[in-house]
């Protein structure tokens, strides 16, 4: 007699199922791609449950679903702005962006579209889910509604396949961008653009017109990210690579002063497992002029790190963090020749970087520099306490610093005439006690106490002294005189007594 089969308990495979129904994507958390799979595996488990004989059947149906729920991919929230991912009605969206299909006309509910249809789309599966399809698009204009105002535009052209000429136009404007990319290579076109009637159009051109993707941003929204590494380690979504071979080049509008080293620790995220590292290097970004909030993120998995940083010549001071920690530097820049740089030191290491703009320049506060220039001016010599030298160069130094205000234009400036007035201020010298500088008529008080017989005839009747004789000569012109006179009395006397004598 043959023995039954052991019943299965599918008690966790209904369990399972309960818990996949219960994810909902009615917030638009996940992408659809990867909800959809979702609900395939949901309906196969379901299947599953009525065939299941083995516990092997089991193990594989739990197995599905479960790799389906882990594979939910969340959608990166990459700002604000209007992000569209062009191809065709099926084929996969990058994350973070919006679907364009070759057939979506302009429709106003929605608030974009296709003003005369398209010319149909290309899905070459590869190299991404933003490049891998397009939309040919010549002479053909994509409206988008978006309030008044200055947006930046970033323009995705190619293909993997074949080469490409894509021009555009924004809002009636010049025709731009027309470079030739031969197949497997891509161009990004940025422009900045005023709308004035509440919609954004962009008119394509060129001998394919093929656009994978189009950005529009509102310039108060804008911002920028950096993933530092090696060429090969992964990059955070959303992040622009900054490999330590990448020199800056203008028609990127970023990149380093020069090359420097590398290290991939190949844990933690796609952020922290890597960075560059080197000794006095910087690192340059193309910017419009304005404020800029900055965050810098540093660390190593597997060693303890201390790096400096100064942004736009304002020292931003060290970044130290222990054996497998990341600290973060936040600070706000001004940014005013169109371009940010970042100098970095001692360790050197740089993981990440994100700036976001922050509006116009932000007005330099002056007051420190003129409360020093008033403590300075407090300060005067008519006591004679300070040496001639070193008050005459803070006198100078405070008139410097009095016609910078007026030119100060960043903060590096401010703190190089604070920093030079400060200096002068230090090196004020104290003159020693009992210790007079020299006078011309020093050389005149070192002789009174000379012999009068050894006064030399410049002395007595030179021009120095304004032909006046010396006090020495006068007192014993005076004792010859009287004795002069004494000798004539005696003489005098002698005579008269003899005259008598004689009668």
């Amino acid at each position: 007699m043959e023995e039954e089969a052991k019943e299965i308990d599918i008690t966790k495979l209904k369990q399972l199922i309960e818990s996949a129904r219960a994810i909902s994507n009615q917030d638009k958390t996940y992408t659809d791609e990867s909800y959809q799979a979702l609900q395939e595996a949901i309906a196969s488990a379901e299947v599953s449950l009525g065939e299941i004989e083995f516990e092997s059947d089991l193990y594989a149906a739990l197995e599905e679903l479960q790799s389906a729920i882990d594979s939910l991919k969340e959608i990166v929230d990459l700002g604000p702005g209007w992000r569209f991912d062009f191809g065709s009605e099926n084929s996969p969206v990058a994350n973070g962006f919006e679907r364009v299909s070759d057939k979506m006309n302009y429709d106003a509910d929605r608030g974009f579209g296709f003003k005369n249809g398209t010319d149909g789309f290309r899905d070459q599966e590869g190299p991404d889910d933003l490049r891998r399809d397009f939309i040919i698009a010549s002479g053909k204009e994509f409206q988008v509604d978006v309030p008044n105002g200055d947006y930046d535009v970033r323009i995705i052209t190619g293909s993997e396949w074949n080469d490409n000429t894509s021009t555009y136009s924004l809002e009636d404007g010049e025709t731009m961008g027309g470079e030739n990319t031969a197949a497997g290579e891509f161009i990004e076109y940025t422009d900045t653009v005023t709308v004035k009637d509440g919609q954004l159009n962009i008119v394509f051109g060129g001998e394919w017109a093929r656009i994978n993707a189009v950005e529009i941003v509102a310039v108060e929204d804008f911002n920028v990210k950096f993933d530092f590494g090696t060429e090969t380690s992964p990059v955070k979504y959303g992040f622009e690579q900054v490999a330590n071979t990448l020199v800056y080049d203008s028609d990127i509008g970023f990149g380093l002063d020069q090359e420097v080293d590398t290290r991939d620790r190949g844990v933690s995220d796609d952020i922290r497992r890597d960075f560059i590292i080197g000794k006095d290097y910087q690192f340059m970004v193309d910017l419009r002029n304005g404020s800029y909030n900055v965050k810098i993120i540093a660390g190593d998995a597997i060693t303890s790190n201390k790096s400096s940083y100064v942004i736009e010549g304002v020292d931003q001071g060290i970044i130290s963090s222990g054996t497998g920690e990341f600290s973060v530097l936040e600070t706000t820049v001004n940014v005013t020749d169109g371009q940010m740089n970042i100098d970095i030191g001692q360790n050197g290491r740089i993981n990440g970087l994100e700036i976001y703009y922050d509006g116009e320049v932000k007005e330099l506060n002056l007051a420190p520099l003129k409360e020093l220039i008033a403590k300075a001016k407090t300060i005067s010599n008519a006591d004679g306490k300070y040496t001639e030298a070193s008050f005459n160069q803070l006198v100078t130094a405070i008139k410097t610093a009095e016609a910078a205000l007026e030119t100060i234009d960043s903060e590096a400036a401010l703190n190089e005439a604070i920093e030079a007035l400060q200096a002068a201020l230090d090196k004020l010298d104290t003159k020693e006690p009992n210790k007079e500088e020299p006078t011309e008529e020093d050389p005149d008080k070192s002789n009174s106490d000379e012999d009068p017989g050894n006064i030399d005839s410049d002395q007595v009747g030179g021009n120095d002294h304004g032909g006046k004789l010396p006090a020495t000569a006068t007192s014993m012109f005076n004792t010859l005189l009287v004795g002069f006179v004494l000798l004539l009395f005696g003489s005098a006397s002698f005579f008269v007594i003899k005259h008598r004598r004689q009668q």
